[in-house]
């Protein structure tokens, strides 16, 4: 606009033709410019140079001084939180210090205690033995298990009802024994526990050397049990079966296998077309326990569900001949002196299980009734390998093994002889999902309430396993198992290891080795399998205090105790109610800390101070509500979910500081709020002086 109105101001001169020229550029003066700024000299910029340099400067040093006094005032806080932290974990180790000295006289009355109630029950028990003027030898006395292996290894019977017999009245020696290990095992007495195990191993070898000495006699005198143009013996008591097949004379049959059933006991082998033609002798055996398993050094990783069948393939003597009605010629061989002869068939020997065209033997076993869960989908059948002296798979079709819910009936091809086992992990049934140790009324047969009887009631402590609940009742030293119903074992009194080895041999492992963590998968989706063991000392500790809170105080697992590593536990709490109502109404849970003090935040927080005595563990209530666990942030769950316990254990249990934080939070918002507002209306005014300019 100032150009164009510039051009208008120009003079015009006229020409000739058009009525008006204009003057040449070189005429037109330019008029001067109106509001121009003055060029500041040199003197004036250097002095506003130095303005602005005196200035930054200025800045500078505040700003030095605000840093400094932001570091000292750091250093201070820091400071007085170190002293807050040593003088805090000095009054914590006075503090549990003396807990620790004045539960030490609680702890030894309790011991004593314990051990005179140990001393009179065993007193007891001797006394009522010795009252039953009982000849079977005591099972806590070595000597007297001594003496009575040695007896029975001499014992050779030929009639297989007395040899039943004794394996019967030897089998209640070993469960006696077997009372002994597993209360030595409570009690962690490691060498009690090795004795006992060995002795089990040896006693009942004694009856599998009973069981091979009638055997023998009837391979030997098999014309003496002919019936038909066979022998087919077969016998059970006590859950021991036995049965004997010899094949004396030849008799061809239709079909690819002959089955070979024993009657009555539940076994049966079908056998393909070259055996028939063999004169051998075929015997099943079936055991209902494991007495296998204790020579694996290298530990099992399978459980046996039941027992052991075994199957042999007997070479039979020569043939006797009768000289007179009284006179029997037996030809006597050196391999036929006092130990039975596996028949040369490719499924014995070194090449047995090889294969190599060689027609399977089809076995057929009953699982006891005793087995609570028998594994339906893929049952696993193994043999045990003489040699390696362990249990392998080698020569058995895992393919083709059938369970029968129906009559509990197990089947399975094989290309071997020997003992064969229903095997399942040790940790099929683990880890446990929740455990829970409570007061109770007492669960009786009856369920009639008598004052006099439950006035001091009783515990229930319940294991949640994957597929179902393992409840049992503990009152004094005696436990009895209210879940699962199993026929047996319900309501009956059992020692509290006792009780565990039932179980055990009935498919339900609920007292797992440390070996077992390796191989337990957890819940966790994506985890890989192994679990992390606590230290010893935490456990026995932790084991202590809640046994002498149990008659009190309701306690269940937490979800947090997987992730806190192996020197931190966590669990739920609370006063029971179960004798004010029946726990209609009861308090809410409380979760309680339990750590080695050393690894303890107080304890990192001032190191060097000092330290607590052994066991060296401490609890606290902490402020931790139970739900489903967030993923641990860094690269140490374990660390960061100790240190989110160890910060709610030092949060104020009131609700107040959580209503100030709230209320400053929303004082702060406001502010914030107010200040947008009012610079929203400063630009506002400033938008609008432009507009007006």
């Amino acid at each position: 606009n100032t150009r164009a109105s510039s051009i208008q101001e120009l003079p015009l001169i006229r020409r000739e033709g058009t009525g008006r020229e204009r003057l040449p550029p070189t005429a037109a003066k330019m008029p001067p410019k109106k509001g121009g700024k003055k060029k500041k000299s040199k003197a004036e910029l250097e002095a506003e140079k130095e303005a602005l340099e005196a200035q930054l400067e200025q800045e500078r040093i505040l700003a030095e001084k605000a840093e400094a006094q932001r570091l000292a005032d750091l250093a201070a806080a820091e400071k007085k939180k170190k002293e807050e932290q040593i003088a805090y974990r000095e009054l914590e180790l006075k503090k549990l210090t003396h807990e620790l000295e004045s539960c030490q006289v609680e702890v030894l009355a309790a011991a004593e205690q314990l051990a005179a109630e140990e001393a009179k029950k065993t007193e007891e028990l001797e006394w009522a033995k010795y009252t039953e003027c009982d000849d079977k030898p005591d099972a806590s006395s070595e000597s007297e298990i001594n003496t009575y292996i040695s007896q029975e290894q001499e014992k050779k019977p030929d009639d297989l009802d007395e040899a039943l017999a004794q394996c019967i009245y030897t089998e209640t020696v070993a469960t006696d024994l077997l009372k002994v290990m597993a209360g030595a095992q409570c009690s962690g007495d490691n060498t009690t526990q090795a004795g006992c195990e060995q002795f089990l191993h040896e006693l009942r070898a004694t009856s599998s050397t009973k069981l091979d000495s009638c055997s023998l006699y009837m391979v030997k005198h098999a014309d003496e049990f002919l019936e038909h143009d066979q022998v087919l013996i077969a016998k059970k008591q006590a859950g021991i079966r036995i049965g004997m097949w010899i094949n004396m004379v030849v008799k061809n049959f239709r079909g690819a296998l002959k089955p070979i059933v024993y009657p009555d006991i539940g076994l049966q082998v079908d056998i393909p077309k070259a055996l028939n033609t063999m004169q051998i002798g075929i015997r099943l055996m079936y055991h209902p326990y494991d007495n296998l398993s204790y020579l694996d050094a290298s530990g099992a990783d399978d459980m046996v569900l039941g027992g052991v069948m075994t199957l042999d393939i007997l070479a039979l003597p020569p043939k006797p001949k009768r000289v007179k009605p009284q006179w029997v010629l037996r030809p006597t061989t050196v391999d036929f002196g006092s130990e039975l002869q596996p028949a040369d068939t490719p499924y014995s020997g070194e090449s047995a299980g090889a294969g190599g065209g060689v027609a399977a033997l089809r076995c057929t076993f009953q699982v006891p009734d005793s087995v609570f869960m028998v594994p339906e989908e893929n049952p696993k059948v193994v043999a045990w390998d003489t040699q390696k002296l362990k249990w392998t798979m080698d020569g058995i079709d895992q393919n083709t093994n059938e369970y029968n819910s129906a009559n509990r009936q197990l089947r399975f091809h094989t290309l071997r002889t020997g003992a064969f086992a229903l095997v399942q992990s040790r940790v099929v049934h683990l880890p446990y999902r929740q455990w829970k140790l409570e007061p109770a009324l007492k669960v009786s047969e009856t369920d009639d309430f008598d004052v006099d009887d439950d006035e001091e009631g009783c515990i229930h402590y319940t294991l949640s396993l994957r597929s179902f609940d393992v409840k049992i009742q503990i009152r004094d030293a005696v436990c009895q198992l209210l879940e699962p119903n199993l026929p047996d074992l319900y309501l009956k009194d059992m020692a509290p290891g006792e009780l565990l080895y039932a179980l055990f041999d009935r498919g339900i492992n609920i007292m797992p080795t440390d070996a077992d963590a390796i191989t337990a998968q957890g819940y966790d989706e994506g985890v890989s399998p192994g679990l992390t063991l606590k230290s010893p000392e935490l456990e026995a500790k932790l084991n202590d205090d809640v046994a002498a809170a149990a008659a009190s105080f309701d306690f269940q697992g937490s979800r947090w105790n997987r992730k806190l590593g192996k020197l931190h536990s966590a669990f739920l709490t609370r006063e029971t109610s179960i004798y004010t109502g029946g726990n209609a109404e009861t308090f809410d849970f409380d979760m309680a800390l339990v750590e080695s003090d050393a690894e303890s935040r107080s304890a990192r927080d001032a190191p060097g101070v000092g330290e607590l005595a052994s066991p060296g563990v401490k609890s606290a209530i902490v402020v931790q509500k139970e739900a489903e666990p967030k993923p641990a942030l860094g690269d140490d769950p374990v660390a960061a979910a100790a240190a989110l316990l160890a910060d709610d254990e030092e949060k104020v249990v009131d609700d107040a500081p959580a209503a100030v934080e709230e209320t400053a939070v929303e004082g702060e918002e406001e502010k914030k709020a107010e200040g947008e507002e009012a610079a929203a209306a400063e630009g506002e005014e400033k938008k609008e002086g432009e507009e007006k300019k």
